[in-house]
């Protein structure tokens, strides 16, 4: 089962099963995440900022459901 080019993996839109999930949940305990505590480099962060100019936000333009309107608004009005 090796690597072909254009073709999808070999384990595409197969599931773990629940066993299979627990152990792999028990091997990572307490293991960091492998880019936990890393830093962007000045250059990097530029980099990134220069890709993003000109982007629109991906919620622009995007109506809010009412009931979230209502939260927003007793909340600001209870003064939190």
């Amino acid at each position: 089962m090796t690597f072909q080019k254009g073709k999808p993996s070999w384990n595409k839109g197969k599931n773990h099963s629940k066993e299979t999930k627990a152990k792999i949940s028990a091997t990572k305990q307490g293991q960091e995440a492998w880019n936990k505590g890393l830093r962007l480099t000045p250059k990097h962060k530029a980099n990134i900022s220069e890709a993003k100019k000109g982007q629109e936000a991906w919620n622009k333009g995007k109506a809010w459901p009412q009931e979230v309107k209502d939260k927003i608004s007793a909340t600001k009005q209870n003064g939190n």
